[in-house]
């Protein structure tokens, strides 16, 4: 069986932690500088800079969803630059239900730490309306 790759090890761990709900300990794989983008219009979308505004959006996410919010990988690609995952998405909120698709997108620095993330959902009108 051939060895995963370190990205991949990486981003394994950093996803334990979100989908775990222990967001803080998570912060050892991100850059200070880390810009993450979530794309449509519903309240969550735009463009976060900096470890600080990118964890506070994650907790605002997992407090919008009573901590529902998971992410499966289901495959993950990887080179020294960045790791690509198509996964299956679920959460709970306010009697709506996520259960969808997307491809998340990360790019790693120099150290093995992620400065820059996207979501993009299969079905955005989906992912906007279970926002809004």
């Amino acid at each position: 069986m051939a060895e995963q790759h370190p990205n991949i090890t990486i981003y394994t761990r950093a996803l334990r932690t979100f989908n775990k709900n222990d967001l803080n300990a998570g912060r050892e794989f991100f850059s200070e500088n880390v810009v993450y983008r979530f794309p449509g219009r519903s309240p969550i979308a735009g463009e976060y800079r900096g470890i600080e505004q990118f964890f506070k959006v994650l907790q605002l996410l997992k407090d919008m969803t009573g901590g529902t919010l998971t992410i499966e990988p289901k495959i993950v690609l990887a080179n020294d630059q960045a790791v690509m995952v198509y996964a299956h998405t679920t959460a709970q909120r306010e009697g709506k239900t996520l259960d969808t698709d997307q491809v998340n997108l990360y790019r790693f620095n120099e150290e093995r730490k992620i400065f820059e993330g996207r979501i993009i959902p299969f079905d955005l009108y989906a992912f906007d309306e279970f926002w809004l």
